[in-house]
């Protein structure tokens, strides 16, 4: 019940109740989370640096004045559009126009939807950048399930019969074999996930190396 109460508080206050009903905010647990990364992260590496300085920060703006994250944080750009919108044209919560707004904002054609305006007028920070972004559409991250997803579809293309975001499912010698990614986050695994694919010459190769049952 905590996200939906969080997502739709109007005073940007966030209470909510934690186990033993202890009452905090969700900024309080953010912070939980940030000074638990501090701890046990390596940050020395400048970018994982500017990460949580960047989390800090937003948070910090957060709880000062949301809109001070409306080039930052999508809902809140958004809410500011809709807000000088309802605004400008004396508009009630609940008209149409408002919810046309608000799909707008996620089209996705990069010469209409509102969020591009903003990102080319400079008012919204563009994260990552472009060329990044497009080669992460065809090279998924090294760190993610979609390459090792990638990589047992470009080696066994032939005998691919299924492949979703949580598993491809291979014909085997025996029958079809499913490789779970489901449960793939930790880098380790996906390392060792990939070195299965790469060591393996069939799917049920595949199978025996990463002991998936049939």
């Amino acid at each position: 019940d905590a996200l939906p109460a969080i997502s739709r508080d109007p005073s940007f206050r966030w209470p909510l109740k934690l186990p033993g009903r202890k009452s905090s905010t969700a900024l309080a647990v953010q912070r939980s989370y940030l000074a638990a990364v501090r701890d046990l992260c390596d940050l020395t590496p400048p970018a994982k640096a500017l990460l949580a300085a960047d989390w800090e920060m937003v948070l910090n703006d957060l709880e000062t004045d949301v809109m001070r994250c409306r080039n930052r944080l999508d809902w809140v750009a958004k809410l500011a559009l809709i807000r000088e919108f309802q605004a400008a044209q004396k508009l009630q919560p609940d008209d149409p126009w408002l919810q046309s707004l608000d799909l707008e904002y996620h089209r996705l054609d990069l010469a209409a939807g509102l969020y591009y305006g903003l990102e080319q007028s400079g008012a919204m920070q563009g994260v990552p950048e472009e060329s990044v972004i497009r080669r992460a559409m065809i090279e998924p991250p090294p760190t993610t399930r979609a390459y090792v997803r990638g990589k047992c579809i470009q080696k066994f293309a032939s005998a691919v019969l299924a492949a979703q975001w949580d598993h491809v499912t291979l014909q085997g010698d025996r029958g079809p074999i499913k490789i779970s990614l489901l449960d793939l986050f930790a880098p380790e695994e996906i390392s060792r996930y990939a070195r299965a694919v790469d060591a393996a010459g069939t799917p049920d190769e595949l199978c025996a190396l990463l002991q998936v049952p049939f």
